[in-house]
C-alpha cells in the first residue's frame, strides 16, 4: 500500500478539483506546519474552528479539531477551541477546553482572548476568514457574515504584535530565560509570596500562567531588545549588568550552557568591548563630592536598589528609599511625611538660580 505524505492522502481522492493546489503550496508543508509548532515552548494553543452550513457547523472541521487538541494534550500542549454558537455541545463531549464568542463579538473581546490564553501557537481548522469586501461566504459565493463571528481577527490581531525571539534563539530558549529570569523579576516588581502557586495542588496552567505574569515574554522579545540595545549596550560595557546562574537548572539546558549574560542584545555585526568600569567609577566619585540637586528615589525590594548611590557626605544631593516598593517606586507612594519633604526640596531647588 503507497501511503504518501500526508498532502498525498488529503488530496488524493478529491473530486472538487483541490489537486490544483498542490502546486501552490510548499513541499511538506503539514511536516513543516507540526516541526514549527513542537518548536514552541509547552502553553496555550488556541484552535479556531466551524464553517456555517445551513444552521449547523459543517462536520470536517469540528472533528479535525478534536483530533489536533488530542494530539496537543498528548504532546504536553493545551489545546482551546474558539469557536461560535453552532458548535455548542460538541467538544465537552470529549472534555476539551472551548470559549464559544457572539456572532457581535467586538475586537475588545478578541484581545481579551489573547491576553486571557497567552498563546503559544495558533491553528485554524475549517473556519471562514473574510474576503476583501470584509464579508464572510461560502464556496458559493453566498454571504455567510450574519452567521459567522469574526474570530479571524485573533490571527490579525496577534500578526500585529509579531512577536518573534530569533535574537535569543528562539520560543523554547526564551522561555529557558524567562525561568530563569523569574526571581529577579519577582522581586524588581514588587511580587506577593501569597500569590505563587502551591507546588502540590497547582496544575501546570496556572503555574505557565503565573510564570509570564512575573517574567514577561516581552523581556526577551525582538523588538523590546531592539528598543532596549541603547542600554544593554552601555550595561555590558560600562554600566555593569546581572547574570543568569544557571547551576540548579544545568539539567534542563544545554550541555554547553554556563552561566548566561545578556549578550544575546547586541546589535547585530557589532562587537562588545570588554567591560571598562572606569566612567562609572568617575561618575559614582562626582555623585559623593560635586554633584548637586539630584534627587534619587528607590524601592527597598528592587534588586537594582543593591547598587543604589551612595551619597556619602554630599548633601547637595538626596536620596529617599521606601523600604516595602519595588522597581516602581514614584514619588507619590511615599508617606505624607515624606512626599512634602521630597516634594519642598524639588520647589526650593526650582527656585533657585
Amino acid at each position: 500500500m503507497n501511503k504518501g505524505t500526508p498532502e498525498e492522502v488529503t488530496l488524493r481522492y478529491s473530486k472538487r478539483g483541490m489537486t490544483l493546489l498542490k502546486e501552490y503550496l510548499q513541499k511538506d508543508y503539514c511536516k513543516k506546519a507540526a516541526e514549527k509548532l513542537l518548536q514552541a515552548p509547552k502553553g496555550n494553543v488556541l484552535i479556531t474552528t466551524g464553517f456555517y452550513v445551513a444552521g449547523y457547523a459543517e462536520t470536517d472541521g469540528p472533528i479535525g479539531t478534536l483530533a489536533v487538541a488530542k494530539a496537543l494534550e498528548g504532546l504536553g500542549y493545551h489545546g482551546i477551541v474558539i469557536t461560535d454558537k453552532y458548535c455548542e455541545g460538541f467538544f465537552e463531549l470529549k472534555n476539551i477546553s472551548v470559549e464559544y464568542v457572539a456572532i457581535d463579538a467586538d475586537q475588545s473581546v478578541y484581545e481579551e482572548i489573547l491576553e486571557k490564553y497567552r498563546p503559544v501557537y495558533m491553528i485554524s481548522i475549517e473556519r471562514c476568514g473574510h474576503n476583501l469586501e470584509n464579508e464572510y461566504a461560502n464556496m458559493r459565493g453566498d454571504s455567510i457574515t450574519g452567521q459567522t463571528a469574526c474570530i479571524d481577527t485573533l490571527f490579525e490581531l496577534a500578526a500585529e504584535k509579531k512577536y518573534t525571539y530569533r535574537m535569543v534563539g528562539g520560543t523554547k530558549r526564551a522561555l529557558q530565560l524567562m525561568i530563569l529570569e523569574y526571581p529577579f523579576a519577582f522581586w524588581q516588581w514588587g511580587n506577593n509570596c501569597a500569590d505563587i502557586p502551591d507546588q502540590e495542588s497547582a496544575d501546570w496552567e496556572e503555574i505557565f500562567e503565573y510564570l509570564v505574569k512575573v517574567s514577561s515574554p516581552d523581556f526577551f522579545e525582538d523588538k523590546y531588545i531592539v528598543r532596549m540595545q541603547p542600554f544593554f549596550y552601555a550595561a555590558l560595557t560600562e554600566i555593569g549588568m546581572y547574570d543568569y546562574k544557571i547551576k540548579p537548572f544545568k539539567k534542563f539546558l544545554p550541555e554547553d550552557d554556563k552561566d548566561i549574560d545578556f549578550s544575546f542584545t547586541m546589535p547585530e555585526g557589532v562587537e562588545k568591548k570588554p567591560f571598562n568600569d572606569k566612567q562609572m567609577k568617575a561618575i559614582n566619585e562626582w555623585l559623593q563630592t560635586d554633584a548637586e540637586r539630584i534627587l534619587f528615589v528607590y524601592g527597598g525590594s528592587d534588586p537594582w536598589y543593591a547598587t543604589g548611590v551612595d551619597l556619602k557626605k554630599n548633601g547637595k544631593c538626596r536620596k529617599y528609599v521606601r523600604g516595602d516598593m519595588s522597581h516602581a517606586c514614584r514619588i507619590k507612594d511615599f508617606d505624607p511625611v515624606s512626599k512634602e519633604d521630597l516634594l519642598d526640596t524639588l520647589n526650593e531647588w526650582m527656585q533657585e538660580k
